[in-house]
């Protein structure tokens, strides 16, 4: 097997490298990775993802979706896009959890550039950056959908917090579903359900096989499930 690359500050992961994260290997075409910090490759990980314009209600579920997942030894993928990937970060950060920031850019760019406090938080806390871009690659429309695809394709299960129909949180659910990973999704209840944040959850909750969060009462069946998956 080959070994990773290490080079000045980042490592350069094939996926036929012993480090490569198991899950991810298991997609079509599976990228290579530039890494910063610890990225396990037998990583136990759930990605938590959803818009950059979230309401109370979003950022409270988030919060409580991520202590729990961290409580029970899961690493938090997320996309450090502003919004609830942040507060997914920040949560399990938190919490003393170990959490993933997937980029859409190369490592020496770091977008959002307003996260870079960020950024460092998630790797002194023991986290990784993750990129599919190697150092000098520019940006364009479809380096999103790309990371989306990873974010997904890391994790055992994706959790959709908060989105709109036409988001690219979509997209990482799509993704999902094409990689045979779990989906779950908070369920908005009560005056919630009308907020234009939470219209794609409702539009995924219709999705065979979906798996729905509507209280607490529903983590027990949402934990059985991730123990059985590997």
């Amino acid at each position: 097997m080959p070994i990773p690359e290490k080079r000045r500050d980042h490592l350069v992961l094939h996926p036929d490298t012993l480090s490569y994260p198991r899950q991810l290997v298991e997609i079509s075409n599976p990228p290579i990775l530039y890494v910063r910090g610890h990225l396990p490759p037998k990583m136990r990980a759930v990605a938590c993802v959803g818009t950059r314009r979230p309401t109370r209600w979003g950022e409270v579920v988030t919060r409580r979706i991520v202590l729990r997942l961290v409580a029970e030894g899961y690493s938090i993928v997320s996309g450090l896009a502003v919004g609830l990937d942040a507060v997914a970060h920040q949560a399990a950060i938190d919490a003393g959890g170990h959490t993933v920031a997937v980029l859409p850019c190369s490592l020496e760019q770091l977008y959002p550039r307003c996260h870079r406090d960020l950024a460092e938080r998630i790797l002194s806390s023991g986290g990784a950056l993750v990129s599919p871009y190697a150092p000098g690659s520019r940006m364009n429309r479809g380096s999103f959908i790309r990371r989306n695809r990873i974010q997904s394709g890391l994790a055992l299960a994706t959790m959709i917090m908060q989105c709109a129909p036409n988001s690219g949180t979509m997209h990482t659910a799509r993704f999902a579903i094409e990689q045979e990973r779990l989906l779950c999704v908070a369920a908005p209840s009560g005056q919630y359900t009308e907020e234009a944040q939470s219209q794609g959850n409702k539009e995924l909750l219709r999705t065979p096989g979906c798996l729905p969060l509507r209280s607490a009462a529903d983590y027990p069946t949402l934990l059985q499930k991730l123990r059985m998956l590997r």
